[in-house]
């Protein structure tokens, strides 16, 4: 569906997409970039978090995944997965996991009803 505006979740749960409509999907990440400095934000993120080998750290809001990926690179040792409402925007952040070579849990769901 290319023009959602609030998408159904397995549950009934309805959410907005990123973007606001389903079919500005796969200019997310173009978009964000060009917006925000965005790998600079989340590196501050990241070094702010002060995130330990064995720690769980669950990224909310997961979306196209680069923060979860970030945060798995540079935090090899702790446990990190991503968690999003939007199915279309997980396959682009599993795919986008594959492509920078690390393994992370996806689920869909959200903050208020986590799987």
């Amino acid at each position: 569906m290319l023009w959602k505006e609030s998408a159904p979740m397995a549950n009934g749960t309805k959410y907005i997409p990123a973007l606001r409509f389903g079919w500005l999907t796969p200019v997310y990440d173009p978009v964000l970039r060009r917006m925000l400095p965005e790998v600079a934000l989340k590196q501050r993120l990241i070094a702010q978090a002060q995130i330990a080998a064995g720690q769980r750290v669950l990224d909310l809001g997961a979306g196209t995944g680069t923060l979860t990926i970030m945060l798995r690179q540079a935090c090899r040792d702790a446990d990190v997965a991503g968690l999003d409402g939007d199915p279309e925007v997980l396959v682009i952040a599993r795919d986008k996991a594959t492509t920078a070579g690390v393994v992370i849990r996806f689920d869909q769901g959200l903050a208020t009803a986590l799987p």
